[in-house]
């Protein structure tokens, strides 16, 4: 799954990206787009159990400034 959170105000992104976890919506992983690094993400995706890795941005059509991430599900 891929959501695409550019352009969200702050902290809107962040706000989307645990609805979809927590909902159960992001399966075992998700593959978010922003805008910046999302460093009040990350200490939430701990305490939920998920870790994150940075992807690179090579496509064609990405943005020099898209920042993509890779959630991973460490546990249920």
């Amino acid at each position: 799954m891929h959501v695409d959170v550019c352009g969200l105000a702050p902290p809107e992104s962040v706000v989307t990206i645990l609805g979809l976890i927590d909902n159960g919506e992001a399966g075992a992983t998700l593959t978010a787009h922003l805008d910046c690094e999302p460093i009040w993400l990350f200490p939430e995706l701990e305490e939920r159990g998920w870790d994150h890795e940075m992807l690179s941005s090579c496509a064609h059509n990405a943005r020099d400034d898209e920042v993509k991430l890779r959630l991973i599900r460490l546990r249920a």
